[in-house]
């Protein structure tokens, strides 16, 4: 379990920790094991390569579900970024899904820092 000091640095980082635990019926055990399972997520890797290959399809479907993980773990700040690249690639503008893809990546690489870190 993690602790107070653990728990604000998370909040720091835009992990909605609090809220993370109301979804999850209050267990901050089982919200903890599978933030921690984020580390081992291939859909950012997947949206890179989708987006880099021009498939605004396939874009589009991962965004899709790398939103519902990062929304589901109550990775706030990630969410928020992750949100407007999806919608781009949804309406196939591969452009402006790559304009925005270093805030994604960004978002990312923070999230994987403060996990590893706390890991």
């Amino acid at each position: 379990m993690l602790n107070e000091t653990q728990i604000d640095e998370l909040i720091a980082h835009g992990i909605d920790y609090r809220g993370g635990v109301d979804r999850f019926g209050g267990n901050s055990a089982m919200f903890e094991k599978f933030i921690f399972r984020y580390l081992d997520d291939e859909h950012y890797s997947l949206l890179v390569a989708a987006v880099e290959a021009g498939d605004a399809e396939e874009g589009f479907r991962v965004a899709h579900t790398l939103k519902g993980v990062v929304g589901n773990l109550s990775f706030s700040s990630y969410f928020a970024v992750l949100d407007p690249v999806t919608e781009s690639l949804r309406s196939g503008d591969l452009e402006s899904a790559r304009r925005l893809m270093p805030n994604v990546e960004k978002a990312h690489i923070e999230t994987i820092a403060i996990l590893e870190q706390l890991s």
